[in-house]
């Protein structure tokens, strides 16, 4: 489990340095938030690719969310197209629907960490969690998201250190990245 907490750790700092020597030079806090989706693909994939055999499904979920993130934006099928399917895919849902898929995924995800979803208090935070990134997916409010997705770490965290650990960090990872960009585009 340390290989995966010093992974992100190191990926954490490694953005906030970005950004701070970015207010060192330019005079603006900037995180690079347009490699969001390619960063959360890299260290996911990473720590998947380590622990794949463990919880092959889950991970399986992992790749697929991350995948799904980073064809949410339309600024990442540029590098990939060219600007006339680029357009095409604008003018169609594709995106919508890949940014719907991410979050179906990950709740799916976290239905399949939580080991008593049955309990009250998890049920209910399991469908608040689903409702607030529903409602930040359908009015594109990253932040609501965030509260979802930290709703959603609450479900399945333990203390004690068990096979769920590696996701909690990457729950923690993918709301690390949301609020750097919340925070890029507030202090912008």
């Amino acid at each position: 489990m340390a290989t995966e907490k010093r992974t992100i750790f190191l990926a954490c700092v490694t953005l906030t340095v970005y950004a701070l020597s970015g207010l060192l030079q330019q005079g603006k806090f900037l995180y690079p938030f347009p490699l969001n989706e390619f960063i959360f693909l890299g260290v996911g994939g990473y720590i998947a690719f380590r622990n794949f055999s463990e919880q092959n499904f889950n991970y399986g979920l992992l790749i697929a969310s991350a995948l799904f993130y980073v064809a949410c934006r339309s600024y990442n099928w540029n590098l990939f197209l060219d600007t006339e399917t680029c357009v095409q895919i604008e003018k169609s849902y594709l995106n919508e629907i890949c940014y719907l898929l991410f979050y179906i995924t990950l709740s799916s995800l976290t239905y399949r960490l939580s080991e008593n979803i049955n309990q009250a208090k998890k049920l209910g935070s399991y469908v608040g969690s689903i409702l607030l990134i529903f409602l930040g997916s359908i009015f594109d409010i990253d932040s609501i998201c965030l509260l979802g997705i930290l709703l959603q770490v609450s479900i399945f965290y333990s203390k004690e250190t068990s096979p769920n650990t590696s996701f909690v960090y990457i729950y923690f990872f993918l709301a690390f990245l949301i609020a750097s960009k919340e925070l890029t585009l507030f202090l912008a």
